[in-house]
């Protein structure tokens, strides 16, 4: 038994108890007697109670041996000895400026550190303690200092060979036992301290990249939220109450912070044009300490319909399963994604988030208006295009209240409907603050004429969303954007694209634009589909810029491109030196999972909201096609660039691009891993008897659809067309 007498008091007592032999083994009537061996200087005295004695220790060291013995008429019953080493003097771990225990004269050897900061340090010193500890040699031996154990990666220690060693953490929580061997010439010491660590505060930026609230996690045992800085320096001031009074909401420049647990909502609720400061205080050891949170808008920010005032008329359009309520739950990530791109927009919504503005304007009703503000360099319009819809007039004024441009009349009709459309674009604005006013009267040009030849006598518009640009923002953030691989976010339409490059024909040298690749099926000489041997369908895949570029130039207000199942787009990015990164923006148009094949790489679009999709680019070269079912939208062309970097660089067409797309088509065939439909002969044409007319047809398509849709894909795929047909209307339908 080795005794620590840090002090070397020798009023020290040691209580010991005999428990070799079960007591009541021994007979009855003996007694217990406690001898110390004859060198016994540590001790001043034993004195034995029973099977019980205590130790009174002197300052001396050294070792003696204690024997307990059971004695009854001169017989021994039992007997035990050990060594007791009394060690008066020896080596301790200081932690830091930690002071030694007034009694015991020994260090602490546990230290709870309760706001720690990435970076911060503290030393471990080799300190003698115990009687003589100021004759003790502390320089004549060698040091070894080791991590033993730790809960977490978040400290390291330099300085091992050292007397003192020291710590340095990165912020984050964690327990650490330390170990130190002091080596003096034959002799070893060791000594053992934990240090459990607790994260202080910590700044950090959010980029915000959609209007949506975003939940940041904040380090150490938050406190309260301002939008004021504290009066104490930031991240290492200490103040012995806390400053912001435990408050947990904020109102900022461009928003609200909320505090709830350790997690800081925050919810822009105006069009952001620079970063929006907030800051909050933790509890720490003696105080609090305070940290800055920095909301950044990205280059580029989609914001809902939300951030627009309206007029009066204007009413909320909502898909089937959205609410308010259940909109104002959903979150942007707090970073890790691409700008552009984020899950909560991942689902599939006729309406951004599932709600957009609507307004109806009768023929000689008041005009209708929706305006917003901004501080940037451009802007985008998202809308609907259906056959239901009429147009709009917008405006664009500057800060001084002088109108800069307008837009008479731009029509949203179309046949088909195709949803959040970005209807109108003013990206390449002079840098500064803009008010855009969109108005909706009534026109006999956006007034809809029925198939009786009859007009609405109203005009409809729908507004979904506003996509703000700010390239200067590059200027001051950079930096920050440059982190995640997004700096001077460079955005080139696609449509555009294909238009320029109209006139090329694959052998000439290269031109500015994109080329369309045509993946319509083949048909034989009696005009019938043609199928290969697996069941799929063949397709003449070309690549092309004439057959269809006429649609794309009149198709209405669009500003995107649509690729059905086997068509493609080309393009050659013409200098990649200072790209950092290669983003489509892509989203599906035809309310599904749709498949994308990007340089043979498979990428799934589910979302109707356009979404940027990070792409590996072959030298430059990218391919992407429709190789599955639905309808893909392309919108832009996303390069982000190096740090630093100011040059961008174009999009072309060459030769050498026209081969690269001739061998991905080959790689990635239309329709890879779909289901093989093989060719069935016509049925043949059936008379419908008197209660089967073409009437009740039709309003039974209308059930069909709903119950299609009610039924599970696992359902549907295991019956034939006749079984749901019989199981949905009944039997004896035709």
């Amino acid at each position: 038994y080795s005794f620590e007498n840090y002090a070397g008091n020798a009023s020290k007592d040691v209580s010991v108890t005999y428990s070799s032999v079960p007591l009541a083994e021994l007979p009855a009537g003996g007694s217990w007697v406690w001898t110390p061996s004859a060198d016994s200087s540590i001790f001043s005295k034993v004195s034995g109670s029973g099977s019980n004695a205590t130790l009174h220790f002197t300052d001396k060291s050294g070792t003696a041996n204690l024997t307990a013995a059971y004695v009854k008429n001169g017989v021994t019953y039992c007997s035990d000895t050990v060594a007791i080493t009394n060690i008066t003097a020896f080596v301790d771990i200081q932690i830091g400026s930690d002071a030694a225990d007034a009694k015991t004269g020994a260090y602490p050897d546990f230290k709870l550190i309760n706001g720690i900061n990435p970076g911060d340090t503290l030393s471990l010193n080799a300190q003698p303690v115990g009687v003589g500890a100021s004759e003790f040699d502390m320089e004549s031996g060698t040091y070894a200092w080791s991590i033993v154990d730790e809960q977490s990666s978040g400290v390291t220690i330099s300085d091992t060979d050292k007397r003192t060693a020291k710590l340095t953490f990165d912020g984050s929580d964690t327990t650490v036992t330390l170990k130190l061997t002091y080596t003096l010439g034959n002799k070893t010491y060791e000594s053992y301290v934990a240090v459990v660590v607790k994260a202080g505060v910590g700044k950090s930026n959010a980029v915000l990249d959609f209007g949506l609230p975003v939940d940041i996690e904040l380090t150490g045992n938050a406190s309260g939220v301002s939008a004021t800085a504290p009066k104490t320096a930031l991240d290492t001031g200490i103040s012995a109450s806390d400053e912001f009074g435990g408050a947990k909401s904020a109102k900022t420049a461009f928003g609200t912070a909320q505090l709830t647990g350790n997690t800081l909502t925050y919810t822009p609720e105006k069009i952001l044009d620079s970063k929006d400061n907030i800051y909050y205080s933790a509890a720490v050891d003696n105080g609090y300490k305070y940290a800055n949170i920095s909301i950044i808008p990205a280059t580029s920010v989609y914001y809902e319909d939300s951030f627009v005032t309206y007029s009066d008329g204007w009413t909320p359009l909502y898909d089937d399963d959205k609410s308010d309520a259940l909109i104002a739950k959903i979150r942007q990530s707090a970073g890790g994604d691409v700008y552009g791109y984020d899950p909560a927009y991942g689902e599939y919504t006729n309406y951004s988030l599932g709600k957009a503005m609507t307004v109806t304007v009768a023929k000689g009703g008041d005009t209708a208006t929706a305006e917003f503000t901004f501080t940037g360099t451009g802007f985008e319009l998202y809308s609907a295009t259906t056959s239901t819809q009429g147009g709009f007039k917008v405006s664009v004024y500057k800060a001084d209240g002088k109108m800069l441009d307008t837009k008479k009349i731009i029509s949203t009709k179309s046949y088909d409907s195709y949803w959040q459309i970005p209807v109108f674009e003013n990206s390449e604005l002079p840098y500064g603050t803009y008010t855009v006013k969109i108005e909706v009267a009534y026109s006999p040009a956006l007034d809809l004429v029925n198939p009786d030849d009859t007009r609405n006598n109203s005009v409809s518009f729908i507004l979904d969303g506003v996509r703000i640009y700010n390239s200067k923002l590059n200027e001051t953030y950079g930096d920050v954007y440059a982190k995640d691989g997004e700096y001077n976010a460079q955005y080139i339409e696609v449509r555009d694209q294909l238009i320029k490059a109209e006139s090329f024909n694959g052998e000439d040298p290269a031109v500015d634009g994109a080329v369309y690749i045509d993946g319509r099926p083949q048909r034989d000489a009696k005009g019938e589909l043609v199928y290969n041997k697996d069941g799929y369908l063949v397709y003449d895949r070309k690549v092309t810029t004439s057959n269809v570029l006429g649609d794309y130039k009149n198709y209405g207000p669009k500003n995107e491109v649509y690729l059905a199942s086997g068509q493609g787009i080309a393009f050659k990015i013409k200098d990649m030196s200072n790209v950092e990164s290669v983003q489509l923006g892509l989203k599906s148009a035809s309310g599904e999972i749709v498949s994308a094949a990007v340089n043979g790489t498979t990428v799934a679009v589910g979302s109707s909201t356009e979404m940027y999709y990070k792409v590996s680019a072959s030298d430059g070269k990218v391919v992407i096609t429709n190789n599955g079912t639905g309808i893909i939208s392309v919108t832009n062309v996303k390069l982000t660039y190096k740090l630093g970097s100011t040059a961008t660089t174009r999009i072309i067409a060459d030769a050498d691009l026209m081969q690269y797309a001739v061998k991905q088509i080959l790689k990635t065939p239309a329709g890879a891993g779909l289901v093989p439909v093989s060719p069935t002969p016509a049925a043949p044409e059936v008379e419908p008897t008197a209660n089967e007319t073409q009437t009740t047809v039709k309003a039974d398509l209308k059930q069909v659809i709903a119950k299609l849709d009610a039924m599970g894909k696992a359902q549907l795929v295991s019956k034939t067309m006749g079984e749901l047909v019989a199981e949905i209307l009944g039997g004896g339908v035709k």
